[in-house]
Protein backbone atom coordinates (compact mmCIF):
# COMPACT_ATOMS: atom_id res chain seq x y z
CA UNK A 1 0.00 0.00 0.00
CA UNK A 2 2.69 2.30 0.87
CA UNK A 3 4.43 2.05 -2.67
CA UNK A 4 0.64 3.20 -4.61
CA UNK A 5 0.70 6.49 -2.40
CA UNK A 6 4.47 7.19 -3.40
CA UNK A 7 3.63 6.32 -7.05
CA UNK A 8 0.54 8.02 -7.14
CA UNK A 9 2.52 11.04 -6.06
CA UNK A 10 5.04 10.90 -9.19
CA UNK A 11 4.44 14.04 -11.65
CA UNK A 12 6.92 12.76 -14.18
CA UNK A 13 6.61 8.92 -14.15
CA UNK A 14 9.08 7.33 -16.85
CA UNK A 15 8.12 4.16 -19.11
CA UNK A 16 11.54 2.20 -18.63
CA UNK A 17 11.54 -1.31 -18.51
CA UNK A 18 14.25 -3.04 -16.70
CA UNK A 19 17.20 -1.49 -18.85
CA UNK A 20 16.45 1.60 -17.11
CA UNK A 21 18.67 4.60 -18.63
CA UNK A 22 21.71 2.00 -20.48
CA UNK A 23 19.09 0.50 -22.37
CA UNK A 24 17.80 3.56 -23.40
CA UNK A 25 20.76 4.94 -24.24
CA UNK A 26 22.15 2.26 -26.56
CA UNK A 27 18.42 2.41 -28.13
CA UNK A 28 19.07 5.95 -28.91
CA UNK A 29 22.35 5.28 -30.50
CA UNK A 30 21.26 2.93 -32.82
CA UNK A 31 18.39 4.95 -33.79
CA UNK A 32 21.12 7.85 -34.62
CA UNK A 33 23.54 5.81 -36.12
CA UNK A 34 20.94 4.33 -38.24
CA UNK A 35 19.89 7.71 -39.61
CA UNK A 36 23.48 8.67 -40.26
CA UNK A 37 23.70 5.57 -42.09
CA UNK A 38 20.46 6.16 -44.21
CA UNK A 39 21.99 9.78 -44.85
CA UNK A 40 25.20 9.00 -46.39
CA UNK A 41 24.11 6.14 -48.15
CA UNK A 42 27.12 2.81 -48.31
CA UNK A 43 29.59 5.53 -46.76
CA UNK A 44 31.63 4.47 -43.45
CA UNK A 45 30.14 6.61 -40.94
CA UNK A 46 31.62 7.49 -37.24
CA UNK A 47 29.79 6.46 -34.42
CA UNK A 48 27.28 9.55 -33.08
CA UNK A 49 28.10 11.66 -29.72
CA UNK A 50 25.92 9.77 -27.13
CA UNK A 51 22.87 11.43 -26.11
CA UNK A 52 22.47 14.25 -23.61
CA UNK A 53 20.62 14.32 -20.41
CA UNK A 54 17.68 15.29 -21.37
CA UNK A 55 17.21 13.75 -24.62
CA UNK A 56 17.22 10.92 -22.41
CA UNK A 57 14.63 12.07 -19.64
CA UNK A 58 12.12 13.25 -22.92
CA UNK A 59 12.64 9.70 -24.27
CA UNK A 60 12.47 8.03 -20.89
CA UNK A 61 8.60 9.66 -20.51
CA UNK A 62 7.41 9.54 -23.74
CA UNK A 63 4.62 6.78 -24.59
CA UNK A 64 5.25 4.73 -27.77
CA UNK A 65 2.91 6.71 -29.28
CA UNK A 66 4.97 9.91 -28.70
CA UNK A 67 2.71 11.38 -26.17
CA UNK A 68 3.91 12.04 -22.67
CA UNK A 69 3.20 10.45 -19.81
CA UNK A 70 1.54 13.62 -18.15
CA UNK A 71 0.40 16.91 -18.76
CA UNK A 72 3.52 18.03 -16.04
CA UNK A 73 6.02 16.27 -18.07
CA UNK A 74 5.12 17.89 -21.42
CA UNK A 75 4.91 21.45 -19.96
CA UNK A 76 8.79 20.32 -18.80
CA UNK A 77 9.75 19.23 -22.52
CA UNK A 78 8.61 22.61 -23.73
CA UNK A 79 10.47 24.28 -21.59
CA UNK A 80 13.90 22.31 -22.15
CA UNK A 81 12.82 22.25 -25.91
CA UNK A 82 13.18 26.34 -26.11
CA UNK A 83 16.19 26.44 -23.63
CA UNK A 84 18.23 24.28 -25.81
CA UNK A 85 17.18 25.95 -29.09
CA UNK A 86 18.45 29.37 -27.57
CA UNK A 87 21.58 30.95 -28.54
CA UNK A 88 24.09 30.75 -25.84
CA UNK A 89 25.80 34.33 -26.44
Amino acid sequence: MNGQKVQANNKYPHRLSQGGYPLLEKKIMQEKLKERQEAAGDLDVPPPSPPQRHEKWKKARQKPSGEYTSEATRLVVEKMVSKCLRPFF
